[in-house]
């Protein structure tokens, strides 16, 4: 092999590898699907360069709250693809119900990933205050007991 040839995956941190990673991100991949060729940096280098970069692992994070975006679109897409769900057989059309148990596994993945990279705006909306926005304050309660007997009368 010739002196300076470098043979392996890429473990050195560069602004168009960043480029290439962040963009892919942003688009939908994912980190592992983006890392697959041999030119780009294994899975554990970029985790690595998050550790030891801040800024980096910002941009990373900023990154994975735009890819919720993407993944939305793409649960629309999934959504509207109606063309496997029949299947022509000799008797005629049949229903396909592994696709459509397939799109819907594949659309609630992604909205469980776009509600952890943007809770606020595709979480579950749980309402923990009033309608009013102020704190709830439980009322007041009246707890009535019976007497051990059935007949003697509780004084308080």
């Amino acid at each position: 092999m010739p002196k300076g040839v470098r043979t392996g995956r890429p473990t050195q941190w560069t602004q168009e590898l960043e480029d290439q990673i962040i963009d892919g991100i942003i688009s939908g991949l994912s980190l592992k699907k983006i890392c697959e060729p041999e030119d780009m940096p294994h899975v554990s280098a970029v985790y690595r360069w998050m550790w030891h970069d801040p800024r980096f692992e910002n941009i990373y994070s900023r990154a994975l709250e735009t890819k919720a975006h993407a993944l939305v679109e793409e649960m629309v897409s999934i959504a509207d693809e109606s063309d496997q769900d029949w299947d022509e057989t000799e008797k005629g059309p049949r229903f396909n119900p592994e696709h459509v148990q397939r799109s819907r596994l594949r659309v609630d993945t992604r909205r469980w990933i776009a509600s952890k990279y943007r809770p606020k705006q595709y979480g579950d909306n749980l309402q923990l205050t009033g309608k009013d926005g102020k704190d709830l304050v439980p009322e007041t309660v009246t707890v009535f007991a019976l007497p051990s007997n059935g007949r003697d009368k509780i004084e308080g």
